[in-house]
């Protein structure tokens, strides 16, 4: 990790401490993994982690006649911050585009997200 990178983790860090009173020291690594599209394909998830049972990040949907109902949005204290919910939401966009099917989003963040940005709306069932 070079000197910027460090600064830019501790300063993520020192601000978060302050805002929530909790210490978090970044992983930026899985960050980027997160951010470069290091996102695998569960079983009606999308995730980041090892596994599908220790996930980092996750969106949840469940399949029903063609429409993918997004339920659950979640992104650990660690990746908080980086755009890895709205990765998340892109990845389940692809994936309804791909397969032919309409989303509808119940979860508020998929469902703000999918609505506020122009390119998504396609998808909506």
């Amino acid at each position: 990790m070079d000197r910027w990178s460090k600064h830019k983790c501790r300063r993520r860090a020192v601000e978060n401490e302050f805002l929530t009173g909790v210490k978090i020291y970044y992983n930026e690594e899985t960050r980027r993994d997160a951010l470069m599209g290091n996102i695998k394909k569960g079983n009606g998830k999308f995730y980041i982690g090892e596994s599908e049972d220790n996930v980092q990040a996750e969106i949840t949907f469940q399949e029903v006649e063609g429409v993918l109902t997004v339920d659950h949005t979640f992104v650990s204290e660690e990746l908080r911050g980086g755009g890895v919910a709205g990765k998340l939401v892109e990845q389940v966009v692809t994936y309804a585009r791909e397969e032919g099917k309409k989303i509808n989003p119940v979860c508020d963040y998929a469902k703000k997200k999918i609505e506020r940005t122009p390119a998504y709306q396609d998808v909506l069932a």
